[in-house]
């Protein structure tokens, strides 16, 4: 009577599994006939676009900024100005 009472079980899990399933795949019906493929591939190609000018932004704004900092002289006064501090 155990083994029967699991089989039943195991039956409703399933039954219930694929009503879900059902369910999750009527919503995805949904999804697919709302979007609209050629403007997401518009919107996506934008933003790569612009993904990329802000990493040449970034690239630019770094190089400026380690050559405006990376120099001996800055380094010399600045330990100069800490000298002086700590003294």
């Amino acid at each position: 009577i155990g083994a029967v009472g699991m089989h039943a079980t195991s039956m409703a899990s399933q039954v219930a599994a694929a009503s879900a399933i059902g369910s999750v795949t009527g919503a995805m019906t949904v999804a697919n006939n709302a979007m609209d493929i050629k403007a997401t591939n518009k919107i996506m190609q934008e933003f790569q676009r612009e993904n990329e000018r802000l990493e040449v932004k970034q690239e630019m704004m770094d190089e400026a900024l380690m050559d405006a900092f990376d120099n001996e002289e800055v380094e010399e006064e600045a330990e100069n100005l800490t000298n002086q501090v700590l003294a």
